[in-house]
C-alpha cells in the first residue's frame, strides 16, 4: 500500500492526510477576545431580580394549575385502584384454592398408594390359604370333574391391549 500525503489549510490551521489518517499540524492560535463584562448599577440589578421574580411566580402558578385534577378524573382513578385491589385479593384467593387442592389431590394420592399396598398384602395372604391340590382333589373325587380332552382345548393369542366381551353363553357341545 502506498501512502499519499497532501496537505490543506483552513481557519489558519494545517491539516495533512496520510492514508486514511488526517493529523493537524503547525496550528496557528486564533487572537483570543477576553470575555465582555457587563456592568450593572445597583438599581438594574434590583429590577433584574424583580423581574425574575415575577417570570418565576407567573411560571409557578402555571405549573400549579396544571397539576389540578377534575373530580371526573379523580372518580375514574379510584374506581380503577379499587378494581385493580380486587383483581388482586381475586388473584390470591384463587391462588390459595389452586395450591390447596393441590394439596388435597397429592394426599388422595398418597392414600390411593397405601390401600393399594394393603389390598395387595391381604390378597398374597388369601392366595397364601388356598390349597389347589386339595380344590383338585374334591373336584375330581367328590363332584366328578374331568380334565378336558385335547380336542376341546382351544388357544388364541392375546396382547395385554386385548380384551373380551362376552355378550352370550359359550353353547356346550357334548
Amino acid at each position: 500500500m502506498e501512502k499519499r500525503e497532501s496537505g490543506r489549510k483552513v481557519n489558519n490551521v494545517i491539516y495533512v492526510t496520510e492514508g486514511n489518517a488526517v493529523r493537524k499540524i503547525n496550528t496557528v492560535p486564533d487572537r483570543v477576545q477576553p470575555p465582555k463584562r457587563n456592568f450593572k448599577s445597583d438599581e438594574q440589578k434590583r429590577q433584574e431580580i424583580k423581574r425574575q421574580n415575577r417570570n418565576y411566580r407567573k411560571t409557578y402558578r402555571e405549573n400549579e394549575n396544571a397539576f389540578t385534577m377534575s373530580v371526573p378524573y379523580v372518580i375514574f382513578l379510584t374506581v380503577a385502584v379499587i378494581a385493580v385491589v380486587a383483581m388482586c385479593i381475586q388473584y390470591l384467593q384463587l391462588s390459595a384454592k389452586v395450591a390447596d387442592a393441590k394439596n388435597n389431590i397429592a394426599s388422595l394420592e398418597s392414600n390411593i398408594d397405601t390401600l393399594a399396598a394393603q389390598n395387595d398384602a391381604i390378597d398374597y395372604d388369601i392366595n397364601g390359604y388356598i390349597d389347589v391340590d386339595y380344590i383338585m382333589k374334591v373336584a375330581i373325587e367328590e363332584l366328578g370333574m374331568v380334565n378336558p380332552a385335547k380336542n376341546q382345548i382351544q388357544y388364541y393369542d392375546s396382547s395385554a391391549l386385548e380384551y373380551m366381551k362376552q355378550y352370550e353363553d359359550i353353547p356346550n357341545s357334548n
